[in-house]
Parts: structure tokens; sequence; C-alpha cells
């Protein structure tokens, strides 16, 4: 039987079945185009082996973080893990029809952060991304930390505007220093997906240098 060539080179042998091309290629070929020029599906062996090795090989020290000037606290973490939840699924809906990758998610948090911040300061303003799947997703987030805070009015478990920053600051952190920076990448939208399930009431956020 004569081997099948990769569909993307046409030079090597493919190995490798593509569910983004539903044909063969090689392993070369994978690494290069995969979530660049490929719309890489979750369910692709290879995506996930690759984003395994590369969250063992991400030291997230190396990554210079956002807002740099906001302490994230764990207390504000652990007393607000519902709404860190929330915002969580709001990111990752089962099914999205505008299928967004890591940079949508990024933009959105980005817009979110600045939204927290200058609400701390006594202003209201927003600037929602101006990438239809990013200002969707921004969209989502800010309806979800809207009715968080009006659930949560009075008493000790009320959300300051302070600790919304630092849990919009913490999302963001995450998006940036859990992808891998390709233009169609998931890493980090699948790392929180991968922390969600079973998580219906988190006692414990994902794990992050908190500065």
């Amino acid at each position: 039987m004569a081997a099948t060539l990769c569909s993307l080179c046409n030079r090597s042998r493919g190995r490798r079945l593509c569910p983004a091309l539903s044909r063969f290629i090689c392993a070369p070929c994978c690494g290069a185009a995969r979530e660049t020029t490929l719309d890489c599906p979750d369910t692709c062996p290879h995506l996930r082996a690759a984003h395994a090795c590369e969250l063992e090989q991400l030291d997230p020290r190396s990554v210079e973080p956002p807002c740099p000037e906001v302490r994230v606290r764990e207390e504000t973490l652990r007393q607000h893990a519902p709404l860190l939840a929330a915002l969580a699924r709001a990111l990752t809906a089962p099914a999205d029809p505008i299928r967004p990758t890591d940079t949508d998610a990024r933009q959105a948090l980005e817009a979110l952060t600045e939204t927290c911040r200058t609400r701390a300061a006594g202003i209201l303003y927003e600037q929602p991304p101006a990438h239809p799947a990013a200002r969707l997703l921004y969209q989502r987030l800010a309806a979800v930390l809207e009715n968080y805070r009006q659930n949560r009015l009075t008493g000790a478990g009320a959300l300051r505007d302070g600790e919304a920053l630092e849990i919009a600051v913490f999302l963001l952190r995450l998006a940036v220093t859990r992808t891998n920076g390709r233009p169609r990448a998931r890493a980090f939208l699948r790392f929180l997906s991968d922390w969600l399930p079973g998580q219906s009431q988190p006692e414990e956020a994902p794990r992050i240098v908190l500065a």
C-alpha cells in the first residue's frame, strides 16, 4: 500500500489524522499549523498533548503580569469563589456558536478590568472590545458580575468594587499566562473548562502566582 502523503506539504508521510482537515498530515506540519492556520478542535489528541507539554514548561514568573499595581488577595478569591466560577463559565459556554479564542477572552477581560478599575475609582465607564466575539464575551462577563453584585448588596458577602477588580485582574493574569499566543489558541479557555467540572461551589481558585 502506498504511503499517504501529508495533505499540507505533500512531501512527508502523513501519520496524523487531523480532525480540522479530516485528512492525514505529518508531525512538523501539525506543529507549524496548529492554532495558526488550522482551527483545531478541542478533541484533537495532538492538541491536548501539545497544551499539556506547554503547561509543563510554563513558568508564570517569566511573564509580565498585567496590572502589577493590583494586589490579588487569596481571601478575596475564596470569599467570592462562586463569582469566579460563574465568570469562568461565561467564558467557556459549551457549544458556543462564536467559538471564541484566547485572544477574544483576553480582550474581554481587559475591558472588564478597566470597567472595574474606573468603578473602584468612583467613575462608571465602559469601553467594550471592538471585535464581535470579544464584545459578546465582555457583555456576558459584565452581566454575570452585575447579577452577582445585585444579589450581594449587603452583609459580609457584599462585593466591594476593589474586590471585583481583584477578581477581574486574576482572570486576566490567567489569560496571559495560560495561553501559547497562537492566533487561534484556546489553551486558556480549555484550562478553565478543565478546572470547572465538579466545581459547582469551588473552594479553591486555579493556581497562579498572586502578585
